[in-house]
């Protein structure tokens, strides 16, 4: 179990809280202090010279522009990762490639540009609901008339995973107007006491979910409108729950690069790619070089935020410690191990493409490249019943690699069903109106 600190005791829902204004030993001012400066400047762009050549989309997808990433971003090219540029990979061809990298993988230099953010930078709460599920909330629980969009990360990720994303959101939509809501899946991030960690078969987590909305909300009935975010895992795990028919009020769906065909494809080469990454870290500013250094999350925010709530301290000689200060003597693991949750893979994603289809709820299906569409997919997607939207200058974890622009897609989506108020009802339009809107998405009433 790790300790928190500093916890406060809520009355109302017996959960444990901590507050986003408590224990910094610094206070940022702006949000200049808070971040990088992210859009300030010409040289601040990245720079797409090199990047995939793409095929013409159906005017039934829309593809959007990568625009800009951040200072220190560096967005992997088919050239610069030896790939072949003729096109972008699907899901099952980026395991591949990626099983196939050398297990030391790429280095960079050590640097305070490597330094941990934390999760008080982006979120306004963290709490302990249940058993030990971690919670970050961005927004206000307690007015059931804001909705409420729930986020599941990706297996071995963590909730902070979404932290840049969630950044990028809050310029489109306020928290007055949306509820934003993370958590860590058991096993994962913070999350403590939640056992067997190695059960996350599909039933056991979406069990999780209800547990945690109902601790949050007070009962089913008390969960507001809700749309539900998941990637890669974790965006099976909420086409499972969207389909269950337990969430009262659904409105919404949007499942971020997991595809049924080419995850069950990639499966066989999951293992190797585990097997392939490095196990143990001698800082967290060396994790997040190894990660962001070699590709596996192109956004350095992103990076820096998410990666740290992946790892545990390991004194030598022991086990895992409840404390991140880093020592001569200490170094890092991975928080989840993947490898052990083997047999429930192919559970996550097996009938995943049925179920996507017969949500009734607004449907998004974001994509990094063109992966192939089953035949129950492509003949829905060409009726009309979701909308497919391409990104693909990002890489799986489209999420981080792109935040700005998947924040864009989904804030265009929830003004598009009224689950917010739209860009024109604001006076003077001082929401932002970005592409997506633009072009006026085609989405099934």
């Amino acid at each position: 179990m790790y300790p928190l600190t500093p916890v406060l005791e809520s009355s109302e829902s017996g959960s444990r809280t901590e507050s986003a204004s408590q224990g910094r030993e610094a206070s940022p001012s702006t949000e200049g202090d808070l971040l990088p400066a992210w859009d300030e400047g010409e040289d601040r762009k990245a720079d797409y010279s090199e990047s995939f050549d793409t095929q013409p989309l159906p005017s039934t997808i829309q593809e959007t522009s990568p625009g800009t990433m951040g200072p220190q971003t560096r967005p992997r090219t088919a050239r610069s990762a030896g790939l072949n540029p003729s096109g972008p990979l699907n899901l099952w061809d980026r395991v591949r490639h990626k099983s196939a990298r050398p297990a030391t993988g790429v280095t960079c230099p050590l640097g305070s540009e490597y330094s941990p953010l934390t999760w008080d930078q982006f979120f306004d709460e963290k709490r302990f609901v249940g058993p030990g599920f971690c919670v970050y909330i961005s927004g206000s629980t307690v007015d059931p008339s804001i909705p409420t969009l729930l986020l599941l990360h990706g297996g071995g990720h963590s909730a902070l995973a979404w932290a840049a994303f969630v950044h990028f959101l809050r310029k489109q939509i306020p928290a007055t107007e949306l509820c934003v809501i993370a958590y860590d899946a058991r096993g994962h991030g913070e999350t403590f006491n939640v056992q067997p960690e190695s059960d996350l078969s599909t039933a056991t987590q979406v069990q999780d979910a209800m547990d945690v909305l109902e601790a949050l909300f007070g009962s089913r009935e008390r969960i507001p409108a809700l749309a539900l975010v998941g990637h890669s895992m974790g965006g099976a795990i909420a086409v499972q729950l969207a389909a269950s028919g337990r969430i009262p009020q659904l409105s919404g769906l949007i499942v971020i690069d997991v595809v049924e065909g080419s995850a069950l494809q990639a499966l066989p080469y999951m293992k190797s790619f585990l097997a392939s990454r490095r196990k143990e870290f001698t800082s967290l500013e060396d994790a997040i070089s190894y990660i962001f250094c070699g590709g596996h999350v192109r956004n350095l925010m992103s990076a820096r935020c998410s990666v740290p709530a992946q790892l545990v301290p390991v004194e030598a000689g022991d086990g895992p410690t409840p404390t991140s200060t880093s020592t001569p003597n200490k170094h890092y693991r991975w928080r989840t191990q993947l490898e052990c949750t083997e047999i429930h893979w192919r559970d996550w994603f097996t009938g995943m493409s049925k179920r996507f289809v017969s949500v009734a709820a607004p449907k998004v299906l974001v994509l990094a490249g063109h992966d192939h569409l089953d035949r129950e997919l492509m003949i829905a997607q060409m009726q009309g019943r979701f909308q497919v939207v391409i990104l693909p200058q990002a890489g799986h974890s489209v999420h981080e690699d792109l935040p700005e622009q998947v924040a864009e897609t989904v804030a265009e989506f929830l003004r598009r069903y009224r689950l917010v108020q739209s860009a024109s009802d604001h006076a003077l339009g001082h929401m932002k109106i970005g592409p997506i809107t633009q072009e006026k998405l085609r989405y099934s009433s």
